[in-house]
């Protein structure tokens, strides 16, 4: 792999022990860069170096904007411009070849030189950063002692990404977060807290499984019993309280984060797998609802009329959230009584209609009222207990 370097050049320590050129000559030598580009201050003393140092060493690359063959650092106690124009031959450096491997030589130069090369090449991404050191007479490095130390960048950058990761998946960007990580290999396992929380989040509960059963983090080991039961309950196609139980966590946790509208969505799907859960339990029908079988139940005879004219095949119909109620209501199911007099369950399935038809946003008010109006309202059922979900990328 080729290699590029950007040396930020400053005008040297008097003394009888150090060279700066000489040094920094000894640099380029020792890397040996297929192409490099040097950053001086704009002082003559300084641009002077910068000459020096490239005399007769191949792969000087002059900069390619206006001014000579330097980008210079015009104010160089200015940490903000020496930034800023090493963040400019970074640029310049990738664009002549991406593929290459880039390193930052910030050594030389004022101490906001050094700092502000260090800060450009960490928010560029270089991920190796070189300096120059060796022994030491006077407060400088002797000439002729040079030797490179090297800073591994890779470990910050995954501590960085790390720390904009949890933030999203504290906000429920579950796959913002994990796209965020999967660039680390040290980050393996959270970007798998990540994407199964994003799959679980969509009731994706065989692609959560999956996920969890294959990672190696902590916080998804005790959720593998969890998550396979879930994805087994969906597969066999019956109701489930499981199920019913797990959107209703799942609409606390849109709440609990200020996802209103998504929060009182779930809440309602929650209301409705209940209800289809106390109609299934009671008489063994389940979607699709045969007509035949429909037609057995103790319901007024307009109601089975109802069933006939919304079949579009002659044998099966879609019910709808009311229509379980009312047939729970005259089997004389005490599910149906908490529904009828249930009014903040009433208002919130209301609301999540005109969500369905209109433009408008939903109050933290409604939201809250839609969750705790389910949860009085399936309270009344055998509801199975829910684990924690986890909490960051990293908990156990």
């Amino acid at each position: 792999m080729p290699t590029h370097l950007i040396l930020t050049v400053g005008t040297g320590t008097a003394g009888r022990y150090s060279n700066l050129a000489a040094g920094l000559r000894r640099t380029l030598e020792m890397i040996r860069p297929e192409s490099y580009w040097l950053v001086p201050s704009a002082s003559e003393d300084s641009i002077l170096v910068a000459d020096l140092v490239r005399e007769g060493i191949d792969g000087f690359r002059p900069w390619d904007g206006e001014g000579g063959p330097y980008r210079c650092i015009v104010h160089h106690d200015s940490l903000a411009d020496c930034r800023g124009a090493v963040r400019e031959v970074i640029a310049v450096a990738r664009r002549a070849d991406r593929s290459a491997r880039l390193l930052v030589n910030p050594t030389s130069g004022t101490k906001q030189m050094s700092a502000g090369a260090t800060i450009a090449a960490l928010d560029e991404g270089v991920g190796e950063i070189v300096f120059t050191v060796g022994e030491r007479a006077d407060g400088v490095v002797m000439t002729g002692t040079e030797k490179l130390e090297a800073f591994d960048a890779s470990g910050y950058f995954a501590e960085r990404d790390l720390r904009t990761a949890e933030g999203l998946f504290r906000a429920g960007s579950f796959l913002a977060a994990a796209r965020v990580v999967e660039v680390h290999e040290s980050l393996v396992a959270a970007r798998d807290v990540a994407l199964c929380m994003a799959a679980w989040d969509q009731f994706d509960y065989e692609g959560a499984r999956q996920t969890a059963a294959r990672s190696a983090a902590p916080a998804l080991g005790r959720l593998r019993s969890h998550l396979g039961d879930l994805a087994k309950a969906v597969r066999s196609g019956e109701p489930s309280m499981l199920v019913v139980a797990d959107i209703l966590d799942n609409a606390r946790q849109h709440q609990q984060r200020g996802d209103h509208g998504p929060a009182l969505v779930l809440a309602c799907k929650a209301v409705e797998m209940a209800l289809r859960f106390g109609l299934w339990s009671q008489t063994g029908l389940n979607d699709p609802y045969g007509l035949a079988a429909l037609n057995q139940l103790p319901v007024p005879q307009p109601m089975k009329d109802r069933f006939r004219t919304t079949s579009h095949d002659g044998k099966t119909t879609v019910l709808g959230l009311r229509q379980v109620a009312d047939i729970l209501k005259h089997l004389g199911n005490p599910l149906a009584g908490q529904w009828f007099q249930n009014r903040d369950l009433r208002d919130a399935i209301g609301a999540r209609n005109d969500l369905t038809h209109k433009i408008r946003a939903v109050s933290p008010g409604e939201a809250t009222a839609a969750v705790e109006a389910t949860r009085d309202f399936v309270s009344a059922l055998p509801m199975p207990a829910v684990p924690l979900r986890p909490s960051s990328l990293t908990s156990d």
